[in-house]
């Protein structure tokens, strides 16, 4: 089902029961962004009294998901103790004794591979309600905490969807579907990067320079790439003619003058639903990013990193991250222009 914005799902989720009302949302926000199937929805959904802080789960390689739905039809700021009172459960759940029993192949599973320091818990807080940052970051520093406690390797983080990330999903939805790619990580460098919150608009923004090799390791292969290149409008522009010139010229670049490779570009830039510098660790941490500027070049440099091995290369590249405000409405639109107005040197069709 579409909805127009937020305040439209709740107000219909608001006809069925509280419980109806939670199942409909944890199963749209599913399929928009897991594209879980009716079958495997059904199957995965664990909601009732001994959930054990399990509503929903999901695995992808060894990438899990717990969800964890809260509905309400009057959105109001959530507090650290509402959730943290079924982060305990959860956490009883997966250290001592699991009381979902549908959910045991699940657990079990994961339980496997809390020493792999490359497998990933994403905990899903889904509601509509309203989660602010500060809270974020208090439920992630517990999580921290925990996962310290018992030694364990796997990267546990907390995703909040509240109403306005919802606003994101939703405009996504109407507009095709656009898949969650996930959490990406990005090395930063003293002096390299600035961040700027603009008052007017309400985007939060970074600049920096990275290494394109750190950029190109998010992809196991060129087919991956076209799941982040799902709000460009233009996309890879092909390998013949005048475009497979480019690509060529972008390869050779890329190999044979790598110092100078970040004079010669123009930048890549990405929209996430969230950017966070960790300045303790110097990292960029982006959360479900889109290249809307820059696929062609990511096509192009990955097929040259790919035929050489992977090799170690110190080619950097100028990027943008913008974060925009869904909690405004009129966001979408925005984005649409930014994205056509980035790709303007060839021509968009309103069919694009």
């Amino acid at each position: 089902m579409q909805y127009q914005n937020a305040d439209e799902l709740i107000r219909k989720l608001s006809l069925s029961s509280k419980i109806e009302a939670t199942k409909q949302l944890t199963e749209f926000y599913a399929k928009a962004r897991r594209k879980v199937s009716q079958d495997d929805f059904g199957r995965q959904y664990t909601d009732g009294s001994d959930d054990g802080g399990i509503d929903f789960h999901h695995t992808e390689d060894t990438k899990f998901f717990i969800f964890q739905t809260k509905f309400s039809a009057n959105p109001k700021k959530v507090n650290a103790s509402e959730i943290l009172d079924e982060i305990r459960k959860l956490k009883n759940t997966l250290t001592i004794e699991n009381p979902n029993k549908r959910a045991q192949d699940f657990v079990n599973s994961l339980k496997r591979e809390t020493g792999n320091k490359d497998a990933i818990l994403e905990i899903v807080w889904l509601t509509t309600n309203i989660i602010e940052q500060s809270i974020r970051e208090q439920i992630q520093a517990h999580l921290n905490e925990w996962k310290k406690e018992n030694g364990w390797l796997l990267d546990i983080d907390f995703i909040a969807i509240d109403k306005h990330a919802l606003e994101s999903v939703i405009y996504d939805v109407k507009h095709g579907y656009i898949p969650y790619t996930g959490k990406k990580i990005l090395k930063l460098e003293q002096g390299q990067w600035i961040e700027t919150r603009w008052e007017e608009t309400g985007v939060y923004s970074v600049v920096c320079s990275v290494y394109v090799n750190d950029i190109l390791k998010w992809f196991r292969n060129s087919a991956e790439i076209d799941q982040f290149l799902q709000k460009n409008v233009r996309e890879f522009l092909g390998e013949t003619g005048k475009a497979g010139k480019i690509n060529k010229a972008i390869g050779e670049s890329y190999l044979g003058g790598p110092d100078w490779f970040w004079y010669k570009h123009n930048g890549i830039i990405i929209i996430a639903d969230n950017v966070y510098p960790d300045k303790t660790k110097m990292e960029l941490v982006l959360r479900n990013p889109q290249v809307i500027n820059g696929g062609q070049t990511l096509k192009a440099l990955f097929s040259t990193y790919d035929k050489h091995g992977r090799a170690e290369n110190s080619a950097k590249v100028l990027l943008r991250i913008y974060r925009l405000p869904y909690e405004d409405t009129k966001t979408y639109e925005r984005s649409i222009e930014i994205i056509s107005a980035l790709n303007s040197q060839n021509k968009i069709n309103p069919s694009d």
